[in-house]
C-alpha cells in the first residue's frame, strides 16, 4: 500500500512532534510542586478551646444584633 500525499493525520503528527519538543524542556512535576507553600490551617486540637471559640462568635453575633431586637 502506498501512503497518500495528503494524509489527514499528517498535520496532527507535526503538531505532536512540536509539542513533544516543547515539553521536554519542562522540569518534572514533583520538582515543581515540592516548593509549593502549604495552606494556612487553624488546627485546634482541644475540644474545649474549640467550644469556647464557637461560643465567642455566637456572643459577638448576638451583641451585634441587639439593636435590631430593640426596634
Amino acid at each position: 500500500m502506498t501512503r497518500k500525499v495528503n494524509d489527514q493525520a499528517d498535520g496532527l503528527r507535526q503538531e505532536m512532534k512540536k509539542s513533544e519538543s516543547e515539553t521536554a524542556s519542562l522540569p518534572p512535576r514533583a520538582e515543581v510542586h515540592k516548593n509549593r507553600p502549604k495552606p494556612i490551617r487553624l488546627k485546634l486540637s482541644f475540644p474545649l478551646v474549640r467550644l469556647l471559640l464557637i461560643l465567642f462568635f455566637i456572643i459577638v453575633v448576638i451583641v451585634l444584633s441587639i439593636p435590631y431586637w430593640l426596634q
